[in-house]
């Protein structure tokens, strides 16, 4: 088994996982792959929709629906008032526009499953997943402030299972985002990813460990 160091766990990410939980994350891979040539990387990242445009929005929202505010307030001259509003709003507006409700609100979701596929296809060849001796590498995705979960499988396995068969997979992982229970839906997706491919492809005698059995973290 190929590891690399516990990564360190952000902020916004404590509340879902600890250390131990990625240790079991760890194991879950190193048993999906006993007897399979399959190479399972599970993927967090933080968000893939960006903020600067939820930001934005957010800060025109309040202001205009702080107008009728503003008008009164400048009205009675006290404009020093009225840009300290303008300013307090803003950054509120900018903090809300970082929040991952506020961000599915103010996004359509066909683009947020645009921006989440891009995210994960971007992973899936940044970490070398698609570059396996048997083309038989799987990115498991999460994409935590949009509750989007994607799976990318390399061409060999592509060839004998179609994208939909990854759904249950993805119901998996955000199953156990909703339900306080990551490292669940994590491990079982693993699990079941293993027993997917299994089939097509059993472990050959030759296979070596290509890619660190881990789970990558990424803002």
């Amino acid at each position: 088994m190929v590891t690399n160091a516990v990564p360190s766990i952000p902020k916004w990410l404590k509340s879902k996982l600890v250390h131990d939980d990625i240790d079991q994350v760890v194991r879950a891979i190193h048993q999906a792959e006993a007897d399979t040539d399959g190479e399972i990387v599970p993927f967090i990242v933080r968000r893939s929709v960006p903020v600067s445009h939820g930001g934005s929005l957010c800060v025109l929202s309040l202001w205009l629906l702080a107008a009728p505010v503003a008008l009164i307030v400048g009205s009675q001259h006290h404009w020093l008032l009225l840009a300290a509003l303008a300013t307090a709003l803003a950054w509120l507006g900018l903090w809300l526009g970082t929040t991952g409700f506020v961000i599915r609100l103010i996004t359509p979701n066909p683009e947020i499953d645009r921006l989440v596929w891009q995210r994960a296809k971007a992973e899936f060849y940044n970490e070398g997943i698609g570059r396996t001796k048997r083309s038989t590498g799987i990115l498991i995705f999460l994409s935590m402030d949009e509750h989007r979960a994607v799976v990318l499988a390399d061409h060999a396995i592509g060839a004998k299972h179609p994208p939909e068969t990854w759904q249950e997979v993805c119901d998996l992982v955000t199953g156990g985002l909703r339900n306080g229970t990551l490292k669940d839906g994590l491990c079982q997706a693993i699990a079941r990813s293993g027993a997917i491919i299994r089939p097509y492809f059993p472990k050959a005698i030759d296979t070596t460990n290509e890619l660190p059995d881990r789970l990558v973290i990424r803002e």
